[in-house]
């Protein structure tokens, strides 16, 4: 909980990864290429203060929070792409660029609302070029499901995620 975290001396610094855009819109699996609309604007300002408060409750208990912004949501489970693009294609879009940056839009806003000392990772470089957000390149699967990074997403996020922290704490 927030609050044992808190008490927590010897933890300096918490990171915090959350699908956002899943909650503030619904699952893109059936709705792609719409954003998605599953999820009442009522209820997602709800989710949005919570989310909110919990990230302040940490800043406001002496935490150093940093934030992983959303990572890409492929269109379709891992399995089903693989299956109908793979024999053909040694990279398979999850989305397009456009799409994605459409359904994060919200996610983001919101985000760069918090305080400026709350540090975030933008997740989608390192996933997306400037067409498409990618499932598989070079015959690797970056995503286990529709909605879990692979062992091999999962590396490259974090060491991109350690690269950019790292170049923000080198004197």
């Amino acid at each position: 909980s927030i609050s044992w975290l808190n008490k927590q001396d010897n933890i300096h610094t918490v990171l915090v990864v959350f699908r956002l855009n899943v909650y503030f819109w619904g699952s893109q699996v059936n709705t792609y290429p719409d954003l998605g609309d599953e999820v009442s604007s009522e209820e997602r300002e709800q989710l949005w203060a919570n989310y909110h408060n919990i990230i302040l409750a940490l800043k406001n208990g002496g935490k150093k929070v940093v934030i992983i912004q959303p990572i890409p949501e492929p269109r379709q489970r891992i399995g089903d792409l693989i299956y109908s693009e793979g024999k053909l294609n040694k990279s398979i879009s999850a989305t397009k660029s456009e799409w994605w940056d459409k359904r994060n839009e919200y996610s983001l806003k919101k985000l760069s609302a918090l305080p400026k000392d709350i540090q975030q990772f933008n997740s989608t470089p390192v996933f997306c070029d400037n067409h498409h957000c990618y499932a598989v390149k070079a015959l690797q699967s970056y995503y286990y499901d529709h909605n879990h990074l692979s062992s091999l997403g999962a590396d490259l996020l974090a060491k991109e995620f350690i690269h950019w922290y790292g170049s923000l704490h080198t004197p």
